[in-house]
């Protein structure tokens, strides 16, 4: 009975939806539904939504960081969304100091990354290199549409995020470095 009652549900939600979608056959509140309708029902939208998707496309985004900080971003291209970061502290074959990774995070449309100095900090070499990773995720419609629209409102809410991540990052790693050079 309770399974009966939430397939109920589960098609009368259905239905409801699909009847503004100028689907074959739109039921009426007391009218029985024949089984042959409610598939024809779901075969139509089975074929509407089998070719919504018309192409997905994963990129790889990377970024390192300068001499002056162990802090990066890599940022995705409007209207793709962030999938994963992946991030490294990096010496650069001995170039630069030894690095701890703090922080990988995905802020906004970005990918951040942090690196403290390895407590065998050299004053003579740069910070470590962060280097950061992101694999971004883009799509069109089978009409040419983005899957994934960027609204100014959120593109600049995701520029914020970052910037305050990345400033974040960079305290931690300013605090991290002066008390290595005190020796605390």
């Amino acid at each position: 009975m309770k399974t009966r009652l939430t397939l109920a549900c589960i098609a009368a939600a259905m239905i409801s939806v699909v009847a503004s979608a100028a689907v074959p056959n739109i039921f009426v509140a007391g009218q029985p539904a024949s089984a042959s309708q409610v598939n024809q029902n779901f075969q139509y939208l089975d074929q509407r939504t089998n070719g919504a998707i018309g192409t997905l496309v994963t990129t790889g985004i990377s970024a390192s960081s300068d001499t002056s900080t162990s802090v990066a971003a890599a940022t995705c291209s409007s209207n793709s969304i962030v999938l994963s970061a992946n991030c490294d502290c990096s010496n650069a074959g001995g170039t630069r100091n030894l690095g701890i990774l703090f922080a990988c995070n995905v802020a906004g449309n970005s990918g951040v990354v942090g690196c403290f100095v390895d407590t065998s900090f050299n004053p003579n070499l740069p910070l470590p290199r962060g280097d950061v990773t992101v694999v971004c995720l883009s799509g069109l419609q089978v009409d040419g549409t983005p899957l994934f629209v960027s609204h100014a409102a959120k593109a600049k809410q995701a520029t914020n995020e970052l910037e305050t991540k990345l400033n974040e990052l960079r305290q931690m790693e300013l605090d991290h470095a002066a008390a290595i050079k005190t020796g605390q």
